[in-house]
């Protein structure tokens, strides 16, 4: 493309981001003008191949004169012009032309969908604005927060209620006026159809339902979306399962432009459909998704999208079954056929098709699905950008392999480069020596080792009547590993393994990892109603040493059921497991189910710590319910000699294999082996910081301020005349947030104090200042998706009660490494540190009540947190707001504000 070319192709963008603004237009070098030249020929062909076409992508020339990799993408015209652009008018180019580029200003809303496939222009490294957050205008082309300013509120269509777990579920949420029968498109399966009125431009659908599964199961179903939460954090929600799902998962891909009618988008952590095009009566419903979608996604979207323009299934007669030659199984589709080949008859596939040496795909997928390299579809066994066979990569590569380097990786290109090279050395090796294959040598250059992947959230959305999600039933599902966790303590009787079983247990649930604990003396005292005496734990009873090895496999049969069936991600096994032998059995029954296994020994040679949890702890247990202290004592310490004859501890020799952690003499030493992955890293980290040491927390709230008088939320006020009153606590180490009511109250006391950036008050983003009569006035729909599930809703750029539990765990950190220590915070705050130390849900967690001038004293125990209350006899406004029994978004303002505290 010569630069007459790049010129027009300039001046013909509609709108162009800030960073591409006013490009000189120089004369490329003669080795770019081949290389631009190549790639123009290249793609034209790819048209062919292509069936959208703005799936292509060009190298254009930047103003320095450098080959610069660009994208070229559609975007949406945004709000209106006189708000968003503005002309920059260039200087002449070489060609003696003046060139008018349309820049965007820096507060664009952002990017909307449109269906014109209009190209522009913009650079990969540009950082666009977040969309999520906004909907869109069809009509006017623009974006709105909550309300078009010239049609209103934007129109949701509902799903019909139907509960989750019935098995035909998803095609009985269908809405009035559509049906499920066979799609016009061949081979598609079924489709969605119009049956009643035309359903108008602007109206929405949603949000998707299923089921939020990690990567690996969302890789292997046609029904998955991806949902970004940030650059590093992305959810995959799957509508396999029609019991889960809704009737949006029979929705087919559109072909091309002219049959689309949806467009997909994300819209606050959901997946909505929008009416692009009048949708009449007896017309299939087809969408795509929106141009911004993709934006920020891994490549697993690519590979979730190929599968998503699959068929769906089609019940029946109607299905045209594909049979394994090898085996007796049936597919409805060649794809998953092919998929089937590889994985299940890998040996006999790979001695009769080559594979690409840059994704490892099969030739044979390739010729079905798009090229992730290239981005079209390819002719059999080439690619058709480089046309060569996929065996051998032509040395430069530079047309090749740039477009395959995603922004994120592209500062290690070279060692990309590198590994290609190697790769062609062992294609080399493999030809010169007559090997017939290389599948021996497997190479996946983008695959992350397993012990570095994260998964994503697991959650259900569960519809409410308008059809947007409602209170999540399930807990938070924050991974961190690529499969489940299984600890495993270790140590003799009264060492502290339950004390950190529970913690442990407290703590990952607090975080977002879904955790359980399974006590093997629950189920033994369960299997035996009475406790004899300490002769039950002498190793040479066999018939105690068979219930003992009973109770420890039905314990592991749940905890198989809770992370394979119920999807949780750590469990806790807490017994002793001294010997060598029972550790053998537990690592065995973990590489069966696939888990991961972290073992925590707890060693104290400490008479007193011994004999201090003995009479806090063993003592109150239901053993030694009818006995005295004496007694009771006197058969603990002969249990803890019947263990101490066949213990065998974690040895750094025997098992330098094994990832676990020391702790020893109540955390005096450490000693931590082989750390597999992040999870075990902040299990480590934690342990660390917990002590044992007796130790009160106070928590209380700043003194009432002129914000909490008047029932504006948030904000930055200072204390009203009552808060001034506060009485002063002496001898403390005082912590405090960096607002001013918090300063004030610490400042009252006459004490030092430290202030935690950490512990400001949640960040109520667009609405901070306002009152909840004034949230519920200018933003209807948000102040219900709060009220539906608000530990997960999000501020418009502010925060939500998940954000602060992660914002506030080095705070919790630092107080377990604490002893006495007040905290003087906000209620937000104050709320998630109480959930934290009494163990309260994500659903309870927002709702716990924190009044105004009162101090709250925790004390830890043996087995949990005691809680005193303590009120400063001076009189405040109550700030806080019940979960109201209407939280539908199309409720009545009276009905939304009716759990609103009284203010001034």
């Amino acid at each position: 493309m010569g630069e007459k070319a790049l010129s027009s192709h300039v001046k013909g963008t509609k709108h162009r981001s800030a960073a591409a603004a006013a490009p000189q237009l120089l004369t490329p070098s003669l080795a770019t003008r081949a290389a631009v030249a190549s790639l123009t020929a290249a793609s034209r062909s790819c048209r062919k191949h292509c069936r959208r076409k703005k799936r292509c992508r060009n190298i254009m020339m930047s103003s320095s004169g450098e080959s610069q990799l660009w994208v070229r993408k559609s975007r949406a015209p945004g709000p209106a012009r006189s708000q968003l652009c503005k002309e920059v008018k260039t200087e002449p180019s070489d060609g003696g032309r003046e060139v008018c580029v349309k820049t965007e200003e820096t507060n664009v809303l952002g990017p909307g969908c449109d269906f014109n496939d209009l190209p522009e222009v913009i650079s990969i490294k540009k950082e666009e604005v977040d969309t999520e957050d906004y909907l869109y205008c069809e009509v006017c082309k623009s974006f709105f927060f909550n309300k078009c300013e010239v049609h209103g509120l934007a129109l949701f269509i509902p799903d019909s209620p139907v509960p989750m777990g019935v098995a035909d579920r998803a095609r009985r949420t269908l809405p009035p006026g559509l049906e499920i029968r066979k799609s016009g498109i061949p081979d598609a399966g079924l489709g969605v159809f119009n049956k009643g009125e035309t359903i108008p431009v602007g109206a929405h659908f949603g949000p998707y339902q299923g089921e939020l599964v990690d990567q690996e199961e969302a890789m292997n179903s046609s029904y998955s979306w991806v949902i970004s939460r940030s650059r590093q954090c992305e959810e995959y929600i799957d509508a396999k399962r029609e019991m889960y799902a809704n009737w949006m998962r029979f929705v087919n891909c559109a072909y091309d432009d002219d049959g689309q009618n949806l467009v997909a988008f994300q819209y606050r952590g959901r997946i909505l459909y929008r009416c692009c095009r009048s949708i009449h009566p007896g017309q299939e419903l087809l969408m795509w998704y929106e141009k911004e979608y993709p934006k920020d996604k891994s490549l697993s979207f690519e590979y979730l999208w190929n599968k998503k323009c699959s068929a769906n299934e089609v019940p029946g007669a109607l299905v045209e079954v594909v049979s394994c030659s090898l085996c007796s199984l049936s597919y409805t589709s060649q794809i998953y056929l092919d998929k089937h080949m590889r994985r299940c008859h890998n040996d006999d596939y790979m001695k009769t098709s080559g594979y690409c040496t840059v994704c490892t795909v099969l030739l044979t997928v390739h010729q079905r699905v798009p090229c992730p390299h290239c981005d079209w579809l390819s002719s059999p066994g080439s690619c058709a950008l480089i046309g060569q066979s996929r065996i051998n990569i032509c040395r430069p590569r530079a047309q090749h392999v740039n477009l395959f380097i995603s922004p994120e990786v592209a500062h290690i290109s070279p060692v990309i480069y590198a590994a290609l090279d190697l790769l062609l050395r062992v294609q080399q090796h493999v030809h010169s020596t007559g090997m017939s294959s290389t599948q021996d040598i497997t190479l996946t250059p983008v695959a992350l080792p397993r012990e570095l992947a994260q998964n994503p959230l697991h959650k259900t959305w569960m519809p409410c009547k308008n059809g947007l999600p409602e209170t999540h039933i399930s807990q938070r599902r924050v991974c961190m590993t690529n499969c489940p966790t299984l600890i495993v303590t270790v140590g003799l009787p009264a060492r502290g393994k339950t004390y950190i079983s529970k913690k442990l247990t407290r703590y990952l649930n607090w975080i977002g990892v879904p955790t359980k604990e399974f006590n093997v003396g629950q189920y033994r005292r369960e299997c035996m109603k009475i406790y004899r005496n300490f002769e039950f734990f002498r190793p040479d009873n066999e018939e105690g040493l068979k219930i003992r090895k009973q109770c420890a496999l039905a314990a592991l049969n749940d905890v198989r059921r809770f992370l394979s069936v119920d999807r949780g991600h750590v469990a806790v096994f807490d017994a002793t497991n001294t010997t060598r032998e029972r550790r053998k059995m537990i690592l065995r029954f973990a590489e069966q189910h696939g888990y991961k296994v972290f073992f925590v020994e707890s060693v104290c040679d400490d008479p007193e710590v011994i004999a201090q949890n003995i009479l806090q702890v063993k003592l109150n247990s239901p053993d030694y319910i009818d006995c005295n202290t004496e007694e009771a004592v006197q058969d603990f310490m002969k249990r803890i000699e019947c263990y101490e004859n066949w213990y065998e501890p974690l040895d750094e020799a025997l098992d330098r294999d094994l990832s676990y952690i020391k702790v020893m003499d109540v955390g005096m030493r450490y000693l931590v082996n082989r750390v597999m992955d992040h999870i075990q890293s902040r299990i480590v980290y934690y342990l660390m910081n917990i002590h044992i040491t007796p130790r009160s927390i106070y928590l209380c709230r700043h003194g009432e301020s002129e914000l909490n008088i008047r029932g504006r939320i948030g904000g930055d006020s200072g204390l009203s005349s009552h808060g001034k009153q506060e009485q002063k606590i002496k001898d403390l180490k005082v912590w405090t947030s960096q607002m001013k009511r918090t300063i004030q109250t610490a400042e009252a006391l006459g004490v030092p104090y430290e202030q935690w950036k950490a512990l400001n008050e949640i960040d109520a983003g667009v609405c901070e200042e306002m009152m909840y009569e004034e949230i519920q006035e200018h933003y209807p729909l948000e102040f219900a998706l709060r009220d539906q599930d608000k530990f997960r809703y999000r501020y418009p750029k502010g925060e939500s009660y998940e954000d602060l539990v992660q914002r506030l765990e080095p705070v919790i950190m630092e107080l377990e490494r604490q002893e006495n220590v007040l905290v003087i915070c906000h209620q937000a705050v104050m709320r998630c540190l109480l959930a934290y130390f009494l163990d309260k849900s994500a659903d309870e967690l927002p709702y716990l009540k924190c009044p105004l001038h009162t101090v709250l004293k925790l004390t830890p125990v043996a087995y949990g947190c005691k809680v005193e209350s303590v009120g400063l006899n001076v009189e405040a406004v109550n700030t806080h707001r019940d979960k109201p029994e209407n939280v539908d978004v199309s409720r009545l303002a009276e009905e939304a504000l009716l759990t609103v505290p009284a203010h001034q």
